[in-house]
């Protein structure tokens, strides 16, 4: 992924034409953009020689809104084209959500990451929604044994007081055996919890290889997925955890659901109050200046 802000202009390119060793980067400047494209071509790596080469040219004033989808680490832009409005979705090829991350793909990360902080410095009219950007990457901590329900004892484990049990979604045969025939490139059947214990601070899987780990719970961040259908959880900007849907419901799918919606609920109020706030500014400073409004 190449991205370039310059002279009212943002240039990208997703790396498809660059040839098989594309280059990726974000540039600040035009000349490291240049000299970089002009080294490449040289040892031919790529079939691009300078900057007005790359596939898609923005003009600043266009551009409406840059966002962060919520499939790590795809990004979309929209701006005006003509008489309308066009989008385009940026994302790397390739498996994205196996237990290690490609290069190329956190290399186009670090491209989006680079291109909001840039977008986010200059006097612009445009919506940016950072989504994952904004989040740090929590991993996965291997952990030895998963913390037993309120209806199992367990002398070899105590559990802190301040890090109480919340819920549990017990192993099921027929429900892995769903899993397995579900998985899918986007969800693959390694990454499925096959058992999942949830406490007050963390959230603890076993997964079908075997291994055990957890996560933060306040690192969630977003649910793909319907109500009634397999959902993927993610915590920070691309742990994912899928769990399947069960007729009957799931104690920790409804505990993350309503998580998310407290996190909704305040952020919306958040953006109420700095809204109330930006809108009274004026009028105090008004009569602060003994200058008072009247009605027309």
């Amino acid at each position: 992924m190449l991205a370039y802000v310059g002279s009212g202009t943002l240039h990208l390119d997703e790396g498809r034409r660059l040839g098989r060793a594309p280059l990726s980067g974000f540039y600040p400047r035009w000349l490291e953009l240049h000299r970089a494209l002009a080294g490449a071509h040289r040892a031919g790596e790529i079939a691009l020689r300078r900057p007005a080469d790359l596939r898609l040219r923005i003009p600043l004033r266009d551009l409406r809104v840059v966002e962060a989808r919520p499939q790590w680490p795809a990004f979309e832009v929209c701006w005006r084209a003509g008489a309308g409005l066009r989008r385009e979705v940026f994302a790397p090829p390739g498996r994205l959500f196996g237990t290690t991350v490609p290069a190329h793909a956190a290399r186009h990360a670090e491209v989006v990451r680079a291109l909001f902080r840039d977008l986010a410095s200059r006097s612009l009219r445009v919506r940016l929604a950072p989504g994952w950007t904004s989040h740090p990457d929590v991993p996965w901590q291997p952990v030895a044994s998963l913390p037993p329900s309120r209806g199992i004892t367990a002398s070899s484990y105590r559990r802190p007081a301040d890090d109480p049990f919340v819920a549990a979604r017990p192993a099921r045969l027929l429900g892995s055996l769903r899993d397995w025939f579900a998985s899918s490139p986007t969800r693959p059947y390694a990454l499925m919890a096959q058992e999942v214990a949830l406490t007050a601070s963390h959230v603890y899987a076993r997964f079908p290889d075997g291994r055990m780990a957890r996560v933060p719970r306040r690192a969630l961040r977003a649910r793909l997925g319907g109500v009634h259908e397999d959902a993927t959880y993610v915590f920070g900007a691309r742990t994912r955890l899928a769990l399947g849907w069960r007729r009957g419901g799931c104690a920790v799918r409804g505990a993350f659901d309503r998580q998310l919606e407290r996190a909704s609920s305040g952020a919306r109020h958040a953006s109420w109050t700095r809204r109330r706030v930006r809108r009274a500014a004026p009028r105090r400073a008004g009569l602060q200046n003994g200058v008072t409004a009247s009605p027309l």
